[in-house]
C-alpha cells in the first residue's frame, strides 16, 4: 500500500485527474455488473445492463485519457525544468522526470483496463432475453 501512495505523490497534481476518471467509471462499471447478476437471477432481460455495458466499454478510456493527459503535462514541465539545470545534471534529471511523468499513465491504463474488463464480463453475463422466453415451461399464465 505504502508504495501505491508514494507512486500517487510521485505522479503529482495529474493523479487527482485520474483518481477522478476512476471514481466516476469504476462504480458505474461495478452498478452495471450489479444490474447484470440481478437481471440473470431473477430471470429478467437485461437488455439495460448490456447497454450500460457498452456505455462502460467506451468510458473505460477515461482514465487511460486522464493518465495520458498527466503524462503529457509532465513532460512539458520537465522540459521547462531542464532548462535550469547543470548540464552535466541533465541526463540523469530527465531519465528521473521521465519516470515520473509516466506514473499517471501507468495508473490510467491499468483501472482502464480493469474497467474494460468488468464491462466486458458485465456484457456477457447480462441475459439476452428474459428467461422464460427462451424456455416456454417456465413461463406463468
Amino acid at each position: 500500500m505504502d508504495s501505491v501512495l508514494e507512486a500517487f505523490r510521485i505522479g503529482g497534481h495529474s493523479m487527482y485527474f485520474v483518481l477522478l476518471a476512476d471514481l466516476l467509471v469504476g462504480p458505474a462499471a461495478l452498478g452495471a455488473l450489479a444490474l447484470a447478476v440481478a437481471a440473470r437471477v431473477l430471470g429478467k432481460e437485461g437488455k439495460l445492463a448490456r447497454l450500460l455495458s457498452l456505455l462502460m466499454a467506451l468510458l473505460s478510456a477515461l482514465p487511460a485519457a486522464a493518465g495520458g493527459l498527466g503524462y503529457w503535462i509532465g513532460q512539458i514541465q520537465l522540459q521547462r525544468a531542464v532548462r535550469v539545470v547543470a548540464r552535466e545534471d541533465v541526463a540523469e534529471f530527465l531519465t528521473s522526470g521521465q519516470e515520473a511523468a509516466r506514473v499517471p499513465l501507468h495508473f490510467g491504463v491499468a483501472s482502464s483496463i480493469v474497467v474494460f474488463g468488468v464491462a466486458a464480463v458485465t456484457f456477457f453475463v447480462a441475459p439476452r432475453r428474459a428467461s422464460w422466453e427462451s424456455r416456454p415451461e417456465l413461463r406463468i399464465d
